[in-house]
C-alpha cells in the first residue's frame, strides 16, 4: 500500500541542519539525526525522532558522498533506499566529473519505478484540477465582458474563451525556469501521456462547456508547462552531492532539489548555491536547511537581527525626513511635496549604500577571517568544524521554547581524493560488534 495515499503518517521531513566544509584537501559533511513525522496536510509536527541517517556514500568505489534534507522520502520510498539501490547499480562505474554522478542519479530516480505509473498519474491529478480551477474565474470574467450588449453566447464562443484563457495562462508560466534542457519536447511528451487526466480535470472545471480536441491539447500543455518548471509542487528534498570525479583534483559540490517523478523523469533542479568548486571558488562553509546559527557564526550577526536592523534603517530614512518637515515652520505644501518626492527618490539608494557597507564589513571582519583559517585546516579539523556547527544549532534549538527540529547524534564524514569517504562519527541502529557480516558485505568487497 502506498503510505502517502493511505492516510498513515508520512515518512517525515528532515527539518535539519547539514554542513559542508570545503578546502583544497577535502570536504567534510556533518548532519544531525532529527526527523519530523507529520500527517499529510497537518499544520504542526506530530513527532520528532532523532535517529535518521542523512549522510551516505554514493559510490562504493569512488570518493563521492551525498546528504539529504527536506522530505525523507521520494513519494513512499525512503531516500536511504533509493540511494543505496543506486550505489549498488552504479558499482565501480567512474565519472570524470562530479556532475556525472548527479546525472546518473536523476536518471535512476526517473526510470527505476520508485514512482510507478499510478503514482505519477496521481501526482498529475493533484496538480491539474487546482490549476484549471484558477483559470475558471478568468473565463467567467471574459464571458461577462463578451456579453456586453449581447443577448447570449454560443457554446462555440464560450469554448473559444476557455481556450484563450488557458493559452494565456501558459504564457504566464514562462517566467519560471524550465527543469529539462529540451523543454518543448518534454512538454509535448507530457501532454500526450497525461491527456486523459487533463481532459477529465477540464471537464470537471468547465462542466457545461463542450470541449474540442484543440482546447484539451491547450489544457494538457498548460499542465505540462506548470509541472515541468522549477515551481515546487509537493514535499521536496534537497540533495547535496560532494566529492570528486575522476578528473576533479579539488573538492566539488552539487546541490539540487527533487520533489517527484512525472513522465518518467525526476522533477529536479539546481538549488542555491547550485554548486561549489574549490578550484574556482576557494574554501567555503555551506549550511543547508536550517542555516541561521551557521550564518550567525560566519557573519557575526543573527539573520533575524540583521533583518530587524535593515528594517529600522529603512524606517529612519523614510520617517525622519517626514518628521523634520512636520516640525519645520514656513514650508509650503508645494515645498513639502517636492521634499517628499526627493526623499522617495534618494532614500532607496541611500538604504542600498548603507546595507552594502554593512555587508562588506561582515565579509571582511568575520567571514573572510574564518574562511582563511578553513583554507589551511587538515582533514580532522575540517570534521571538527562541521560537527561543531551542527552541534551549535542543536544546542540553540534545545534552549529554545520551539520544537527541537535539530538534534540527536551528529554524523560526520570526510571525503578526500586519496582516502575516499571516511567516517569520523557514525551512529548505527544495531550493535556493530554483533554484526560482522554487515561490515563484510558492505566493505569486504
Amino acid at each position: 500500500m502506498n503510505m502517502l495515499r493511505s492516510g498513515l503518517p508520512a515518512l517525515g521531513g528532515t527539518l535539519t541542519t547539514e554542513i559542508a566544509v570545503l578546502n583544497r584537501e577535502a570536504v567534510a559533511l556533518a548532519a544531525d539525526s532529527a526527523v519530523t513525522l507529520q500527517r499529510r496536510g497537518a499544520g504542526t509536527p506530530e513527532k520528532i525522532h532523532t535517529s535518521a541517517n542523512k549522510i551516505f556514500t554514493l559510490s562504493g568505489s569512488e570518493p563521492v558522498g551525498i546528504t539529504v534534507y527536506g522530505s525523507a522520502s521520494l513519494g513512499a520510498i525512503p531516500w536511504e533506499t533509493v540511494i543505496k539501490l543506486f550505489r549498488r547499480e552504479l558499482g565501480n562505474t567512474v565519472e570524470p566529473k562530479l556532475e556525472g554522478y548527479e546525472h546518473r542519479l536523476l536518471d535512476f530516480i526517473g526510470t527505476r519505478g520508485f514512482a510507478d505509473d499510478d503514482a505519477q498519474r496521481a501526482f498529475v491529478e493533484r496538480q491539474a484540477g487546482p490549476l484549471f480551477a484558477q483559470v475558471a474565474p478568468k473565463v467567467r470574467d471574459a464571458v461577462v465582458q463578451r456579453l456586453a450588449g449581447r443577448s447570449g453566447l454560443t457554446a462555440v464562443e464560450v469554448e473559444e474563451i476557455v481556450r484563450e484563457q488557458l493559452a494565456a495562462q501558459t504564457v504566464d508560466e514562462g517566467s519560471v525556469p524550465e527543469i529539462h534542457a529540451d523543454h518543448v519536447a518534454a512538454v509535448a511528451s507530457f501532454a500526450i501521456r497525461y491527456r486523459d487526466i487533463c481532459k477529465a480535470a477540464l471537464e470537471a472545471s468547465f462542466r457545461n462547456v463542450p470541449l474540442s480536441d484543440a482546447t484539451i491539447d491547450v489544457g494538457s500543455t498548460l499542465v505540462g508547462e506548470h509541472m515541468l518548471r522549477r515551481n515546487p509542487l509537493e514535499q521536496r528534498a534537497g540533495l547535496v552531492i560532494a566529492g570528486f570525479g575522476a578528473l576533479d583534483f579539488l573538492p566539488c559540490l552539487r546541490h539540487l532539489i527533487v520533489d517527484g517523478v512525472v513522465d518518467n523523469r525526476a522533477r529536479a533542479w539546481e538549488a542555491n548555491p547550485p554548486s561549489w568548486n574549490v578550484a574556482a571558488q576557494g574554501p567555503q562553509i555551506i549550511p543547508f536547511a536550517q542555516d541561521d546559527m551557521v550564518t550567525f557564526f560566519l557573519s557575526g550577526v543573527s539573520p533575524d537581527y540583521q533583518l530587524a536592523v535593515e528594517s529600522a534603517i529603512g524606517t529612519i530614512l523614510t520617517q525622519y525626513p517626514e518628521e523634520l518637515m512636520v516640525a519645520a515652520s514656513g514650508l509650503t505644501d508645494d515645498a513639502k511635496r517636492a521634499l517628499r518626492d526627493a526623499r522617495d527618490q534618494v532614500s532607496p539608494a541611500r538604504l542600498g549604500d548603507v546595507l552594502a557597507k554593512l555587508a562588506a564589513y561582515r565579509q571582511t571582519q568575520f567571514t573572510q577571517d574564518i574562511l582563511t583559517v578553513v583554507a589551511s585546516l587538515p582533514k580532522d579539523q575540517l570534521a571538527e568544524v562541521a560537527e561543531a556547527l551542527v552541534s551549535l544549532t542543536s544546542l540553540q534549538r534545545r534552549m529554545s521554547t520551539k520544537a527541537e527540529t535539530v538534534g540527536g547524534p551528529v554524523d560526520v564524514a570526510v571525503i578526500s581524493k586519496g582516502d575516499g569517504l571516511v567516517w569520523i562519527r557514525r551512529k548505527h541502529y544495531f550493535e556493530p560488534a554483533l554484526n560482522p557480516r554487515y561490515f563484510n558485505n558492505t566493505y569486504g568487497r
